[in-house]
């Protein structure tokens, strides 16, 4: 079975995401610093909980699978690639909480800086592994499956609004 230019890429950039994502993510981090304002907040993260970790794999996961769409020519099946990089993000930040929750809660190792870089990979690794899957789906049924998709992110969203407007 011979490959082919296309799948050549692909797995350079499989195999590239994560060190670029961490090398972004890493970036990403100080962004608030750097530009104080609500709209980078909104993105960036402001302090170093958990919660706000989540932005510094969600938001450089959706930049980089967006160069890969450059990058790979994957035009031809747009709406499964977008599907892939939703799903992917999605799996990136719930890895950063499974991460942290059972290195640092269940085995008590301490919080340190090389711990939440491993975390940043590891992430970043799950996401490409998680979304690859969905890169061949037809269109139609990406296309169905990304609005599901989109709706669920979307209630999540608004439910987490609602009920810390309600519990604060």
């Amino acid at each position: 079975m011979e490959t082919t230019r296309a799948q050549k890429r692909l797995v350079v950039y499989i195999a590239l995401l994560p060190l670029a994502g961490t090398a972004l993510a890493s970036a990403w981090h100080f962004l608030y610093d750097l530009i104080p304002s609500p709209v980078i907040g909104a993105v960036a993260p402001v302090n170093e909980s958990l919660w706000e970790h989540l932005k510094i794999v969600y938001y450089p996961f959706l930049i980089l699978w967006c160069a890969g769409y450059a990058f790979l020519r994957a035009r031809e099946n747009a709406a499964g690639y977008a599907l892939a990089g939703a799903v992917g993000a999605g799996a990136a930040a719930v890895s950063v909480v499974m991460f942290d929750f059972l290195f640092v809660d269940i085995f008590g190792v301490p919080s340190v800086l090389p711990l939440h870089i491993i975390n940043c990979a590891v992430a970043f690794i799950a996401g490409a592994v998680s979304g690859y899957p969905f890169m061949n789906i037809g269109d139609r049924k990406a296309e169905i499956a990304l609005s599901v998709y989109a709706a669920v992110v979307t209630a999540a969203c608004i439910g987490g609004i609602l009920f810390t407007s309600f519990t604060a």
